[in-house]
């Protein structure tokens, strides 16, 4: 059943100078997701990989058409095994926002998996991308979601010769939570594992502007955080 309120529901609510927000809530679950990530080239289990997986949602700014924002819904970190394996497990069901500027939902492309592992590729992989969902303008989708990797061998290239694309991948990292609501403090391998390799490069004469400690400390002011280096401290280098 939609949550949609119909025309003359809407029609009512304006003569009565009232919000036509539906009165159910929208909730999403998600299932496991378990991969192993590998080498690209010789196949070999790539160990110590840092994985965070994002939950975005989206929502339609009620004062503007068409107009769309987003934010994070759910997130998590871990890291390979031995044998390049990692597990996160399955959440929900949790309702979207309520206090979003706009209607809240979960687009189809998500989760976002990131992966890093030093002298890699930083990659960033989601399920399929789809449009036809941007003319509904009462999506929801699948309550429940799943990850199209889920099962799947995932491959990392090596940084190799051409440093571009590597520090270009590190100054903007997708897939990881915004900085509201102390959400770094929830992927501190992830970030440090950043920091420490911008360091590592501009301490051999490779200039880039991969974040740094700093950065994260300007980003995290006012929001009652954790201290950062309290947060990061025990992976930093």
């Amino acid at each position: 059943m939609s949550c949609a309120p119909t025309s003359t529901v809407i029609k009512l609510l304006v003569l009565l100078g009232l919000s036509a927000l539906p009165a159910c809530a929208t909730t999403y679950s998600a299932l496991p997701i378990s991969a192993k990530v590998v080498d690209a080239d010789s196949g070999e289990p790539l160990e110590d990989v840092i994985v965070v997986v994002k939950w975005e949602y989206e929502y339609l700014r009620r004062e503007i058409s068409e107009s769309r924002g987003h934010g994070t819904f759910e997130f998590a970190e871990t890291m390979t095994d031995k044998n390049g394996e990692f597990v996160f497990p399955g959440w929900g069901p949790k309702e979207v926002p309520r206090d979003a500027p706009g209607r809240a939902f979960l687009g189809p492309d998500v989760p976002l998996l990131a992966f890093f592992k030093p002298g890699y590729v930083y990659e960033v992989k989601g399920n399929s991308l789809e449009t036809a969902y941007l003319d509904d303008r009462n999506y929801v989708g699948d309550p429940v979601r799943g990850s199209i990797w889920d099962g799947k061998v995932i491959g990392l290239k090596k940084r190799g010769s051409k440093i571009g694309t590597y520090i270009a991948r590190l100054q903007n990292p997708g897939g990881l939570p915004g900085w509201v609501n102390c959400n770094w403090e929830r992927i501190p391998r992830m970030l440090s594992a950043l920091v420490n390799e911008g360091e590592r490069l501009r301490g051999n004469n490779i200039p880039n502007r991969v974040m740094t400690l700093r950065d994260i400390e300007r980003s995290a002011v006012g929001q009652g955080c954790r201290p950062v280096k309290d947060v990061l401290g025990p992976y930093l280098k």
